[in-house]
């Protein structure tokens, strides 16, 4: 009876809502689920259900989606406390705090998804996702493409003005432990983000644009990156940033054929469905974050398309973050469902890669290192350390592969090394010849060399950060006259080390 008690009294998070009505997700400890949840008695009601089949493995906890009311929640008010034990999981068609219904029907224009959250208070929200079938022109100057969407209405208040503060989400695991070694970096960024310009189009809300118009397409996933900062600073304009930008991945960017992402370009769809180029684990988190279904669905779906479309690259277009990427993504996707499809895929990606490696040298030889004709082979090492590594590194820890654990162990140890040999700059590339490092290319005030760091051991990250050369190539990125912000921003922004 003491272990139940224990159980049912006890506390699991704090948050300080600042509007009555809230809808939100969050990853609570499983062995906590079966009493149930409550608030505290006459603070207000909840219902929730799981968002998440199973719990991460890793971590044990299980996404669930809080429908709370809180009656005279202002901004500035008191905390409320959710406890284990009280009412169990509900469908939300049959919830007493709201009801939801849903209309899946067919339109003129293609097929229409329309979600109604029906309060106990009597408001109503509405969200419709109008999904085209054809070129459809709005008769304002836009035009939406085939299998391109068109989502109105939905509520994202009722998950930003939950009032959860960045040390929560660092206990439930979505921010590393700490939080002080980079946290002059993160100020750099959070103040570089308001000069963030977003698309003001129906069609490209969300999505930003580079140097000669160049559309990102949310390059090295922008969704991620604002979630990650908004969740570290407690920065709501960063949070409804992200949670438009996962609306934008899912509807516009997604080639609806093949489950990827398009290519950055002069437009949408003006570059190809590249699986080097896709990116779920921002429409993930913010799908979760916001309790959105059919963005986990998205997430799934692009989890599937990247398992079913393996890189093929020959020559010069053979190429680390074809890999990398990928197998990363995939990665994301296993710790949140088991998928024996995806879970395949990685374990076909990753043997492929293993046969790739070059023991003498160190590397995985891929055809954008290789020199016709000569013994020298170049290193791409900021993209190896900033995609292939962390991808390697979740690989490594659901399979506890050991040839995998020798094989980043040789990575991350030559990352280390070239980063702490006391030259400016960081070692972006590398050429290596008969086991030997014959050149460097160290480059500082480059996005890059924050995705280099990713390649680094946790316990080598404080020892680099105290190292006056490395703070400063980091210290002036993204610089006041970039030219490509959206992306350099990304690339620093993303990177789970800066929130240490």
């Amino acid at each position: 009876m003491g272990v139940v008690a224990v159980v049912l009294g006890q506390l699991l998070f704090s948050l300080q809502p600042e509007q009555e009505l809230l809808r939100f997700g969050i990853p609570l400890p499983d062995q906590h689920l079966a009493a149930g949840l409550r608030v505290a008695r006459g603070r207000g009601s909840l219902q929730w259900r799981r968002l998440q089949a199973r719990p991460d493995p890793h971590t044990g906890r299980t996404w669930v989606e809080l429908c709370v009311r809180v009656p005279g929640a202002r901004r500035g008010g008191p905390l409320l406390h959710v406890y284990a034990g009280g009412v169990g999981a509900v469908d939300p068609e049959r919830g007493d705090v709201v009801r939801r219904t849903v209309e899946d029907r067919l339109a003129a224009d293609g097929r229409v998804h329309e979600e109604v959250w029906r309060w106990c208070s009597g408001q109503l929200d509405r969200s419709c996702t109008t999904e085209f079938a054809a070129r459809t022109d709005l008769g304002d100057g836009e035009a939406f493409l085939a299998g391109e969407s068109l989502s109105s209405g939905g509520v994202p208040d009722r998950f930003l003005a939950a009032g959860i503060a960045p040390r929560t989400w660092r206990r439930v695991g979505l921010l590393p432990r700490g939080g002080t070694l980079a946290a002059d970096l993160r100020q750099r960024l959070l103040r570089t983000a308001t000069r963030l310009h977003e698309e003001q189009t129906r069609r490209g809300s969300g999505d930003y644009r580079r140097s000669k118009g160049v559309v990102t397409n949310l390059e090295f996933d922008t969704t991620l990156a604002l979630a990650r900062l908004g969740m570290a600073t407690g920065d709501r304009v960063l949070l409804a940033r992200a949670w438009r930008a996962a609306r934008h991945s899912v509807d516009i960017d997604l080639d609806p054929n093949t489950g990827l992402h398009h290519r950055h370009g002069l437009d949408h769809h003006s570059g190809p469905a590249d699986p080097g180029h896709t990116w779920l684990s921002g429409v993930l988190l913010v799908g979760c974050l916001a309790a959105e279904e059919r963005w986990i669905a998205a997430a799934q779906r692009i989890a599937r398309g990247l398992a079913r479309h393996p890189p093929g690259g020959q020559g010069r277009d053979d190429r680390v973050r074809d890999v990398g990427w990928p197998l990363l993504e995939m990665e994301t996707w296993l710790r949140f469902a088991d998928d024996r499809e995806v879970a395949a895929a990685c374990a076909g990606l990753v043997g492929r890669l293993l046969r790739r490696w070059d023991d003498a040298n160190g590397v995985f030889r891929f055809g954008e290192g290789i020199r016709s004709r000569s013994p020298v082979y170049e290193e791409p090492l900021w993209v190896t350390a900033g995609c292939l590594v962390p991808g390697l590194r979740a690989y490594e820890l659901r399979t506890r592969d050991r040839r995998v654990a020798e094989v980043l162990a040789v990575l991350q140890r030559r990352v280390r090394q070239l980063v702490l040999n006391g030259k400016p700059g960081l070692p972006l590339r590398c050429w290596l010849r008969a086991g030997q490092i014959v050149g460097q290319a160290r480059v500082g005030g480059t996005p890059s060399g924050y995705l280099l760091l990713e390649g680094l051991a946790p316990r080598d990250l404080s020892r680099c950060l105290r190292r006056g050369p490395v703070r400063s190539a980091l210290g002036d990125v993204p610089g006041e006259d970039d030219v490509d912000l959206p992306t350099s921003f990304t690339m620093a922004a993303r990177c789970w080390w800066i929130y240490r």
